[in-house]
């Protein structure tokens, strides 16, 4: 039977394509705990030098080790262009508790731009829009703003 690895930083950062894909998959979906709480400074160090494919799994795992450190972070992919990127964004956050939710990086995720998002075409491989991010932004203050209501 095969040992589990131990998530290495410098591993994940090195590697591309399907290698990247079959190394970081079993961390983030079948062995989320094997992932070594250090990990998440060098990880959130490195972000704005990733690619988007290492951004949307950084998310992921960065959300997942500290969510109340890394969520303002988290908000700042709402505007990215990437469709994946944006998407991870958004799953990230909205998995977020809606109690531990901080004032300030709700009126950051109101003031987060609509872009339009693009991905690339199965066919073609074309960059193309497939719509806005209007939507995550409208579902995410649905969310996290307090009702009127509860107020009272």
């Amino acid at each position: 039977m095969n040992e589990p690895q131990t998530f290495r930083v410098d591993r994940f950062l090195s590697l591309t394509g399907q290698e990247f894909i079959n190394y970081v998959e079993p961390f983030v979906n079948m062995q989320a705990g094997l992932m070594p709480q250090d990990v998440y400074e060098p990880l959130r160090s490195e972000l704005a030098r990733m690619d988007d494919a290492h951004v949307v799994y950084t998310i992921e795992i960065c959300m997942r080790l500290n969510p109340l450190d890394f969520v303002d972070d988290a908000v700042n992919y709402l505007s990215h262009t990437d469709a994946a990127v944006c998407c991870a964004a958004y799953n990230s956050i909205n998995s977020f508790s809606s109690t531990s939710m901080r004032h300030d990086v709700v009126a950051k995720i109101a003031a987060t731009p609509i872009v339009d998002l693009f991905t690339n075409d199965v066919r073609t491989g074309e960059w193309i829009r497939i719509g806005t991010n209007a939507v995550f932004i409208r579902d995410l203050l649905a969310k996290f703003t307090p009702k009127a209501d509860t107020l009272t």
